[in-house]
């Protein structure tokens, strides 16, 4: 199956807060209630958003690409935005 390559932005925000590598309905997976339970940044965004009434933009950068294409890119991705943690978005 082919792997994708995604990010996850808040609308009027051009910085992603989530890069991420899946297939299939992986991009959508983030958003089920039983996901959201766990305490993690990207949650906190999302639950925060969507009681705030804001969308959360997904946009898929990269398609068509074998897992380890996808990892690559993901690692890629993440190193051009930076972590949170050592400043970046």
């Amino acid at each position: 199956m082919d792997y994708y390559v995604y990010l996850f932005r808040i609308e009027g925000s051009e910085l992603p807060f989530y890069i991420g590598k899946g297939r299939g309905d992986r991009k959508t997976a983030h958003f089920w209630p039983s996901r959201l339970k766990k305490n993690s940044h990207k949650n906190n965004v999302i639950r925060k958003a969507m009681a705030d009434g804001v969308a959360i933009l997904t946009e898929i950068l990269f398609d068509g690409l074998t897992e380890e294409q996808a990892h690559a890119k993901e690692i890629e991705l993440i190193a051009f935005y930076g972590r949170r943690v050592n400043g970046g978005c």
